[in-house]
């Protein structure tokens, strides 16, 4: 399948960097990719909250901590739209454009459901 016949829920999820996932756990272990797909759906909501909640209390240092990592470890599931929001967080809170971050991390729960969702569709 190429670019222009994926799905919805494809293009948040990178195919490239999924399939390199499964590719990962070969015929020996064709379970690795469910494995770090429930690892990252329980570890990523943990920094959803954390953003929101330093948003909520104007904590900054804590707003860019946890948006860093849920980029970087979205990024590696192949969550690219997550990731890219993660990042634009990130960069927000550096900045400390309150207004636009509190847009940005309005949209976050959304692009994170949408992202569960996708990586929760790879376990059917």
């Amino acid at each position: 399948m190429n670019r222009d016949e994926q799905s919805d829920h494809d293009v948040i999820l990178d195919l490239d960097v999924i399939a390199g996932l499964r590719e990962l756990g070969g015929e020996d272990d064709p379970g690795l990719l469910l494995e770090l797909v429930g690892m990252f759906l329980e570890d990523a909501p943990k920094h959803v909250r954390e953003i929101v909640a330093g948003f909520e209390g104007a904590d900054l240092e804590r707003v860019k901590r946890a948006s860093h990592t849920l980029k970087s470890s979205a990024a590696n599931m192949g969550a690219m739209s997550l990731s890219g929001l993660a990042r634009s967080i990130e960069s927000t809170a550096k900045s400390a454009d309150m207004d636009l971050l509190r847009e940005l991390s309005s949209a976050l729960s959304e692009v994170y459901g949408e992202t569960a969702d996708a990586l929760g569709a790879l376990e059917e």
